[in-house]
């Protein structure tokens, strides 16, 4: 017998997309049916991201944990937040 399985995912993202995934939420579980969003805390003064984002402060990024079915579908999901953020345009 087959169980469902996920992967709880721990990964810093920028509020911008994790805006974008919550406004679009019912969208990412008709795709994903398994994703949620267990938690999101903004990251505290973290040194990584200063060389990257010019600057960027602890209000910029979440560390967010997450449940979804495999990695393939995580890099996916960013794909579509991506596609989400150029249609705004």
């Amino acid at each position: 017998m087959w169980g469902l399985l996920f992967m709880e995912i721990k990964a810093f993202i920028s509020v911008e997309d994790i805006v974008v995934i919550k406004d679009n939420m019912d969208y990412f579980k008709s795709i994903f049916p398994r994703f949620k969003i267990i938690s999101d805390y903004f990251v505290v003064d973290d040194e990584r991201f200063v060389e990257y984002t010019e600057g960027a402060d602890m209000f910029d990024w979440k560390e967010v944990t997450m449940e979804i079915d495999s990695y393939n579908n995580f890099w996916c999901l960013a794909k579509f937040v991506q596609q989400f953020k150029m249609e705004k345009l």
